[in-house]
């Protein structure tokens, strides 16, 4: 997306409760716990999650699925392997 999209979406996310949103949940608070997580990930969750997958790939296949162009690759992959 563009930036100033991603801009506008961002402004209207903080005011304005997605579709489907649950009726009476919180959307400030929501979104500040959002943004909490995602400002903690590089400093607290990615290195654990780094050393999971390292730990895990040496027994499991992983997949990084970076974009849509990954995820239908992915998909191809387990539906050969599950003969669908």
């Amino acid at each position: 997306n563009h930036p100033l999209i991603q801009q506008r979406q961002f402004l209207k996310g903080s005011f304005v409760p997605p579709e489907n949103w649950p009726q009476g949940s919180p959307l400030l608070q929501s979104w500040l716990n959002s943004y909490y997580t995602v400002w903690l990930c590089p400093r607290k969750l990615t290195p654990k999650y780094q050393e999971y997958v390292n730990q895990v790939g040496e027994t499991k296949r992983i997949f990084h699925l970076q974009s849509p162009n990954y995820v239908n690759k992915f998909y191809q992959t387990v539906s050969v392997e599950n003969g669908r």
